[in-house]
């Protein structure tokens, strides 16, 4: 099976300080892959670097078989490589259902004019109108995003990069500042994107990590301390000493 995403040597220096050393991971279709480390590890950086907000140092990255170490972060989403954030980046003056159209109409470069129509506008709504279906939020459709539960907010903005047409989702902490009551919303969400969905994710929650991931990669001062499947990862007793807070 081809990668969707390959990562290869990825390196980040901020002057003399290496915050991302040598870092080599793929991502294949229906992969879900956990990021997890203590802080300070490197993680988001990481993630930063994979999706064009940071330039790495040294290195390269690969979507499909083509290099995108150049790209822009917007160009890597036009190619399907798609992330979300450890906080809402949402307008909260505006309904679900609206802010899933604008961005199904930035992600089909159209503009929204008063009277606009035909097939474009057809297409726009399927899109917005299989997300809410997927998302369970066809009730809160017409609702401000402001109104929503913060468990909701972080559906909505999940919602945004599904609409994208993924084909690599990275989420960064999606059940951050969640409340426990609220955490179900998040795990039923990620527990039915698209199998085919190549997915890496980080996460502090123990839980959600062996819930959802099929490997486990564990990351310290910025590079690769070790990578398995979850029983492997929870069997290494290193990782349970510095991580975990066990005693080895």
């Amino acid at each position: 099976m081809n990668n969707l995403l390959e990562v290869r040597n990825l390196s980040k220096s901020f002057g003399g300080l290496q915050v991302t050393r040598n870092v080599d991971l793929t991502i294949a279709p229906g992969d879900r892959v956990a990021l997890i480390g203590p802080n300070g590890a490197g993680k988001t950086t990481l993630v930063n670097l994979i999706s064009g907000v940071l330039d790495p140092t040294g290195g390269e990255v690969m979507l499909d078989g083509s290099k995108v170490t150049a790209l822009s972060q917007r160009q890597r989403a036009h190619r399907g490589l798609i992330r979300t954030f450890q906080i809402t980046r949402l307008f909260h003056s505006m309904t679900v259902a609206d802010t899933l159209r604008v961005a199904a109409i930035q992600k089909n470069g159209m503009t929204y004019r008063f009277g606009w129509g035909g097939r474009s506008a057809d297409l726009i709504e399927k899109s917005v109108e299989r997300v809410l279906t997927d998302l369970r939020l066809q009730d809160r459709r017409d609702n401000d995003v402001s109104l929503l539960a913060y468990g909701e907010q972080r559906l909505v903005e999940l919602g945004v990069a599904l609409i994208m047409e993924p084909r690599v989702l990275m989420l960064d902490e999606p059940a951050a500042g969640v409340p426990q009551s609220e955490s179900h919303i998040i795990m039923d969400a990620i527990e039915n994107l698209p199998a085919e969905l190549g997915v890496l994710f980080i996460e502090h929650d123990m839980d959600l990590v062996f819930r959802f991931a099929r490997r486990i990669i564990v990351l310290v001062s910025g590079g690769v301390f070790c990578t398995g499947t979850p029983d492997e990862i929870a069997a290494n007793e290193d990782v349970r000493a510095m991580y975990l807070g066990e005693a080895s």
